[in-house]
């Protein structure tokens, strides 16, 4: 296999990165943190601690900045990339057991929606109304575009591990986009159907959830052999 080299720009004096980032993220957060008060606050301290929110938001603006500088400096990024991809993914769903074992004000909402990113969209369009997670996540696009898909989904973490696992790389196939396309109009359509038909809200999470575990006895038990069936295609 021919190997290939990261070419990252080398340290400076001045850490424009961190501090862009650092800026962005507490600018953003204390907006966040200084709009009208609700009974369950974005930031997590200050949902168990008032006024412990102006402690978290130069931490995680902190940590933002130091990652932004690992990131454009660092020769390996693939790493890195998986690395922080997984700590994000782990404390995710750490917060999500702690919701529903610990207390809910854990919870982003007070409710459990389940963590699957298909959801993000079909979710709204059963419910026929919008949510906090929708638009998180458009705005999320417009800051980081697709790199939403490689570094901030949850889920997409464990798709990382499973693919590093596999020593064998196998080249997608070209009908790789026909069957992306095929997957979301299904889930978009399943999710206005299921509304149309008047389905349950259980029957609906049934479903959902089978959904989001058929995915991960993809990425977990036959990630490589699908490859190489795409690949004879």
């Amino acid at each position: 296999m021919k190997e290939v080299k990261f070419l990252r720009r080398k340290k400076t004096g001045w850490p424009v990165e961190s501090f862009f980032s650092f800026t962005l993220v507490a600018g953003l957060l204390t907006v966040v943190h200084t709009a009208e008060p609700t009974p369950r606050p974005m930031l997590l301290l200050e949902r168990f601690l008032a006024g412990w929110g102006w402690l978290e938001i130069p931490l995680v603006a902190l940590y933002a900045g130091w990652l932004a500088r690992r990131m454009a400096t660092a020769p390996r990024t693939d790493l890195w990339r998986s690395r922080f991809w997984r700590f994000f993914s782990f404390v995710f769903f750490a917060q999500i057991l702690a919701g529903l074992l610990i207390n809910d004000m854990f919870l982003m909402t007070g409710k459990l929606h389940l963590p699957v990113p298909a959801l993000i969209l079909a979710g709204p369009i059963y419910r026929g109304t919008l949510s906090f997670m929708l638009i998180l996540f458009l705005v999320t696009i417009v800051l980081v575009g697709p790199a939403w898909c490689s570094h901030l989904c949850y889920v997409g973490a464990w798709d990382d591990i499973a693919c590093r696992r596999k020593r064998r790389l196998v080249p997608l196939s070209s009908r790789r986009p026909i069957v992306q396309t095929a997957i979301f109009i299904g889930v978009i359509g399943g999710a206005l159907l299921l509304r149309l038909a008047g389905f349950s809200s259980t029957t609906a999470t049934l479903l959902a959830a089978t959904f989001g575990v058929m995915g991960i006895v993809v990425m977990v038990v036959s990630l490589h052999a699908i490859f190489l069936a795409l690949a004879r295609l």
